[in-house]
């Protein structure tokens, strides 16, 4: 039986544009992580054991700077996307080039939404846990 390609999420459930945890994908199944070195340690072990990481997106987990680190830190070898969502659900996305080597895309937030929607993947309701109460003040 063949293994199903992984998409690996590392998020904060308070901030992500999602619900990861009630993802699913037309392509790929969605495993989630809730930390930078969480993630690092399922990319090295997809890699370890030879699964097909077909991309790694990090959903308001990290800044510019730390996603140009995750880049070099995977090196040419990586052939999947790597895409950052930030705070503005706008973000970046690293994808392999057919010339070798890898490409870096500013993405607006229907960029985001796009590809996304593309890959199929969504999310059912929100989990209560992401749904932030709002106060309201009287002014008089």
């Amino acid at each position: 039986m063949a293994t199903k390609d992984i998409t690996l999420v590392c998020t904060d459930t308070k901030r992500a544009l999602i619900d990861w945890s009630r993802a699913s994908s037309d392509d790929s199944k969605v495993v989630s992580a809730w930390n930078m070195e969480l993630c690092k340690e399922a990319i090295t072990m997809a890699d370890s054991l030879d699964i097909n990481l077909k991309r790694v997106i990090f959903d308001k987990t990290v800044e510019a700077d730390e996603f140009l680190e995750v880049i070099a830190w995977l090196g040419p070898d990586f052939l999947g996307d790597l895409v950052m969502i930030n705070s503005r659900d706008s973000g970046y996305m690293s994808a392999s080039s057919p010339m070798g080597g890898r490409v870096i895309y500013r993405l607006e937030k229907h960029d985001v939404d796009f590809y996304l929607e593309a890959l199929g993947i969504e999310s059912s309701e929100p989990s209560m846990e992401t749904i932030v109460p709002v106060k309201l003040r009287l002014v008089g």
